[in-house]
């Protein structure tokens, strides 16, 4: 026997060890909904109310490398919804950027799209910084 279980009896110490690990689960629980919740606010750009939760982190979920710019989140749809914003008139990065944040409702970051479909050959740079639809 170990000095904690010493004046115990074991019924109540399974008892109570049964109970701590019910309780280890519920917390666990409860952090992931947290960042569940968190992680709701932050794709549409809101914090949510109150601090930010105590603990050891957020959880289970994904444990992103850094990657990307601050504040900015991975959106689905970006690419093709650039691929439609491009046309034969020279446009710049900054105004793609707001013609694909303003269709997808999010902020984003498209640098690394415009050139995926430059090696697509589906866009082009043409003078100073500009992007046109390739093939025109």
């Amino acid at each position: 026997m170990d000095i904690y279980s010493a004046g115990m009896p074991s019924n109540t110490l399974s008892t109570v060890s049964s109970l701590l690990a019910k309780l280890r689960k519920e917390r666990q629980h409860h952090v992931d909904s947290i960042a569940e919740i968190d992680a709701v606010f932050g794709r549409f750009g809101a914090s949510p109310p109150g601090p930010a939760p105590a603990g050891r982190g957020k959880g289970r979920g994904s444990r992103g490398k850094g990657r990307g710019a601050p504040g900015m989140m991975r959106v689905q749809g970006v690419k093709e919804a650039l691929a439609a914003a491009l046309s034969d008139s020279p446009q710049s990065p900054s105004e793609l950027q707001q013609k694909v944040s303003k269709k997808l409702g999010v902020k984003v970051n498209i640098a690394t799209q415009l050139n995926m479909l430059k090696k697509e050959k589906r866009a082009k740079s043409v003078g100073r910084g500009q992007w046109v639809r390739a093939g025109s």
